[in-house]
C-alpha cells in the first residue's frame, strides 16, 4: 500500500513537472530576447496597406489574431498540426526580425527566442498593429 502511496506521488509530480515545462521555457526564452520590439502606428497606415501586408504573411482576412501560449503551441506541435492559427505567420516574422538584429546565438536559442517573442506579440499586440509593423519594416513582401 506505501509503494502505492509512493508511485501516485511520483505521478502526480511528473505529471505537474511536465505541465509547467512550455511556461517554464517560455519564461526562460523571453528573458533571453534583446528587448522587445516597438509596434508601428496602425493609423499611419490605409486599410489596404494593412490588408496587403497581411495578406504578404500569408495570412487570412480579416485582420485578427490569435492569443498564443507556450502549451497550445507546444501540443499543436506534438500533434502534428502545421497549420498556424490567426497572425501567427506575421508575429513571427516580426519576432524574427526583431531576433536576427540580435546576432548569431545558436539555433537552440534562435527557436525558443522567435517562439516565445511570437507568442509575446500575439499577446499584447493588435492585428493592426502587428501588419502595420510588416508593412513599416517590409517583412513579407
Amino acid at each position: 500500500m506505501r509503494l502505492i502511496r509512493i508511485l501516485a506521488v511520483v505521478a502526480v509530480l511528473a505529471t505537474g513537472v511536465l505541465a509547467a515545462l512550455p511556461g517554464i521555457a517560455y519564461t526562460v526564452a523571453l528573458a533571453r530576447v534583446d528587448g522587445r520590439p516597438q509596434p508601428a502606428d496602425p493609423d499611419r497606415y490605409s486599410a489596404a496597406a494593412l490588408e496587403t501586408a497581411w495578406r504578404q504573411c500569408s495570412e487570412w482576412m480579416p485582420l485578427a489574431t490569435h492569443r498564443l501560449d507556450p502549451w497550445t503551441l507546444v501540443l499543436d506541435r506534438l500533434d502534428g498540426t502545421v497549420a498556424s492559427r490567426a497572425g501567427e505567420l506575421a508575429a513571427w516574422q516580426v519576432a524574427r526580425a526583431h531576433n536576427s538584429k540580435g546576432g548569431n546565438r545558436g539555433n537552440l536559442w534562435w527557436h525558443s527566442s522567435g517562439a516565445a517573442l511570437t507568442i509575446w506579440i500575439s499577446r499584447h499586440w493588435s492585428a493592426r498593429q502587428i501588419a502595420a509593423t510588416v508593412a513599416r519594416d517590409g517583412l513579407c513582401g
